[in-house]
């Protein structure tokens, strides 16, 4: 079986979303927030982003999208460009709309009829975040020798509807590029704070898919984004480690959740994150004048061995090489970083 065949099967949010829009009843309005619960999404995340689907999505003179509205009654925009539109279409069906372009939530429609995608998404993460933690266990964590080869994935979007991933190994020794690999994969799945896994898998497990064509992978994966420093400890790095077996840390840039002791942080220096009193990861200040990056444990490797990692793969930038070069190389394959076009083949 190869990764990308071990990728479970993604809801199309897209439709979903339109299809409970349809279940509105003349007369009564409902709330993004509302649309966003009936998803599984309790904590509404994702309701910035139906908000964003439903003034650009492919409409129809009998669409009644003209019912949803905003978490304090105001009507927010409408897909024709128009919210007279809007109020009109609202009146027309007896709902009442204040001068002010307000109406009465107390009426509101909630009773949706859903399957609850994002729900069924969460308990995905659950389960990475139980196999994470026992891949963690002193009699299950792999053994890595010191001179193992490394490597770094990120993806970027260019352009809507599309995602690049880049994979790029470093020789931990002298840091020098030893192979780099890019794909352009086209990603359906949109951004929602809390479900980034589910818009980098189907661009990184295929992306390792080609790598291992032609090689074998590298001992460790850093990957740009979360491991267990996530609020149900399950970021992307966890995700990719539990699919693929591989060991693999978590580097992030902005911290998504806990809190830590940010005063006088030197550089070199690393501080617990605190998610409630469990420590899920550190704060690692790795240059003067930047913020710090936030390291945590995807996969099969203890926290302590990923800050010694990441210690050993720093560079002059911010964030360690590995995840440095697979993030240039996202954003200009053509150009990258210099360093990248002194790639030395090894095996």
């Amino acid at each position: 079986m190869t990764y990308t065949q071990r990728l479970p099967t993604l809801p199309n949010l897209h439709r979903t979303v339109l299809q409970l829009v349809r279940q509105i009843p003349s007369g009564r309005t409902t709330t993004y927030g509302d649309i966003s619960r009936a998803l599984g999404d309790q904590q509404t995340r994702s309701a910035r982003w139906i908000g964003e689907l439903l003034k650009n999505h492919p409409h129809s003179s009998d669409c009644p999208c003209h019912r949803v509205v905003r978490a304090n009654g105001e009507l927010g925009h409408y897909v024709t460009g128009s919210p007279e539109e809007k109020r009109n279409r609202l009146q027309s069906e007896g709902v009442e709309v204040s001068e002010s372009g307000v109406v009465d939530l107390d009426f509101r429609f909630q009773e949706f009829e859903s399957k609850s995608p994002l729900r069924e998404l969460q308990k995905l993460q659950l389960e990475f975040a139980d196999s994470a933690r026992l891949s963690m266990s002193p009699e299950m964590a792999k053994t890595i020798p010191a001179d193992a080869i490394v490597a770094g994935v990120d993806v970027a979007y260019p352009e809507p509807g599309w995602g690049v991933g880049a994979y790029v190994e470093v020789d931990p020794i002298d840091q020098s590029v030893l192979y780099r690999k890019t794909i352009r994969v086209p990603v359906s799945f949109p951004y929602l704070p809390g479900y980034l896994t589910f818009r980098e898998l189907p661009v990184l497990l295929p992306l390792l898919d080609e790598v291992s064509a032609s090689r074998p992978l590298a001992k460790i994966i850093f990957v740009d984004g979360n491991g267990i420093l996530h609020p149900l400890s399950a970021g992307i790095a966890t995700a990719l480690g539990s699919l693929t077996d591989l060991p693999t840390i978590g580097v992030a840039k902005s911290l998504l959740c806990g809190g830590f002791q940010r005063e006088e942080m030197r550089k070199g220096e690393t501080r617990p994150v605190l998610v409630g009193d469990e420590t899920r990861g550190f704060a690692f200040q790795s240059t003067d004048r930047s913020p710090p990056i936030f390291i945590s444990p995807g996969y099969g490797i203890s926290s302590q061995d990923a800050i010694a990692w990441t210690r050993k793969l720093m560079g002059k930038t911010r964030l360690p090489v590995p995840i440095h070069l697979a993030d240039r190389l996202t954003k200009n394959p053509a150009v990258a970083d210099p360093i990248l076009q002194q790639t030395r083949e090894t095996r």
